[in-house]
């Protein structure tokens, strides 16, 4: 989502330079990262957290820290859930990759090829000049429409209703565009709604169906599971605080399922799983099991730069940091919840850490922690 997702992203880059850490130097590479995500998860406070990553020969290792329940004192597990958040795009941006495999889809086709007979066509900024990549890399020229007040206000007022696509775009229906389609870049979860919706009309299936029979099942990515139904299994509880921008209640859920909506993500999210699955998945990803990098490679990593820091691509943030490397992966927010996950394919190891909450107080050291743990995870490939 959003703005937290832009404000986020650029602490990235700007904190890199302060990430180091005093390591004790342990036994084994899990017993050290250990050390330090329960000295990260205390020291900010944090309620849980779990740490997952891939090895080079593709050995998942999960550490978990903290509370999933600060109520009920339940301990994190490495087998509690959390929500994906923008990360979710990874994902929908895979699956119109392999309709492009079929010859289905075409990046430089017009989105009015498949969307101008909806009687509300006309009313999406630039709806005229917008290609498919430009919703791939938000260089459309659309606002958000997860932020804009109506929305806000609406959202709040039933956590059980099911929206429309349709019924999200109308937030952003007859704005002024941002900037000519493909002269920009501006990061929102809109541009993916359209482009989910293109895939459906495609494939004739929902997307959470395509998700199911594309790339949960053949990759064996079984916690991955739609965050549009009301209770899922193995849920941490995720804190949002008192006063979020949501408006939402400070816990995400109750033993009856989210207190909040959720369903409303969609392809702009719109995913529960496991730490490790997500970790697996941007190695699958990243290395060429999923999409043919050899024909869709260059596209798929053309970044373009953004006005928060780093480089995206399509449905992939790219950074390029002194002391890590190269990372490519993804990063998502959603209230209550926090994912960072990225891949080093100069080491072919992954890192993902989630937290249980996105309370603003608790988030200022984020991208530090994230990197102390990342070098110490990348320096012991490097040798």
């Amino acid at each position: 989502m959003g703005k937290l997702f832009i404000a986020l992203t650029f602490f990235i880059v700007s904190s890199a330079r302060f990430y180091s850490q005093e390591v004790a130097v342990e036994n084994t590479l899990e017993t050290k990262l250990q050390s330090v995500v329960d000295s990260l998860t205390t020291a900010s406070n944090y309620p849980g957290m779990v740490f997952s990553y891939v090895e080079p020969d593709g050995e998942v290792v999960s550490l978990a820290s903290g509370h999933a329940d600060l109520e009920s004192q339940e301990k994190m597990t490495t087998n509690h859930k959390m929500l994906s958040g923008s990360t979710g795009k990874t994902f929908v941006s895979a699956i119109a990759f392999k309709l492009m495999e079929q010859g289905k889809l075409d990046l430089y086709e017009p989105l009015k090829k498949y969307l101008e007979k909806e009687d509300w066509f006309t009313k999406i900024p630039n709806h005229e000049t917008l290609i498919i990549k430009h919703l791939m890399n938000h260089s459309s020229g659309i606002q958000r429409y997860e932020f804009k007040p109506e929305f806000i206000e609406d959202v709040v007022k039933d956590a059980d209703r099911i929206w429309q696509p349709v019924e999200l775009l109308q937030y952003i229906f007859n704005d002024e565009p941002l900037f000519e389609a493909g002269k920009g870049y501006s990061y929102a979860d809109t541009n993916y709604i359209l482009l989910g919706m293109v895939i459906e009309q495609i494939a004739g299936k929902t997307f959470y169906e395509l998700l199911e029979t594309d790339i949960t099942t053949p990759f064996k990515l079984n916690s991955i599971t739609p965050s549009s139904i009301k209770k899922i299994d193995g849920m941490a509880c995720g804190y949002s605080g008192e006063e979020n921008l949501f408006k939402f209640t400070n816990r995400s859920i109750d033993e009856n399922g989210f207190l909040n909506n959720t369903q409303f993500e969609w392809t702009g999210g719109g995913l529960a799983f496991k730490t490790s699955d997500y970790a697996r998945w941007l190695k699958l990803l990243h290395e060429g099991k999923v999409i043919n990098m050899r024909l869709f490679g260059g596209e798929f990593y053309d970044a373009i730069e953004t006005n928060e820091g780093g480089k995206y691509g399509l449905g992939v943030q790219v950074f390029e940091l002194p002391q890590l490397g190269t990372l490519y992966g993804h990063m998502g927010f959603f209230p209550g919840y926090l994912t960072l996950g990225f891949y080093n394919p100069g080491t072919k190891v992954v890192g993902v850490m989630q937290i249980n909450t996105s309370e603003d107080e608790k988030l200022k050291g984020l991208f530090r922690n994230y990197m102390a743990l990342m070098d110490v995870l990348i320096k012991n490939y490097k040798g």
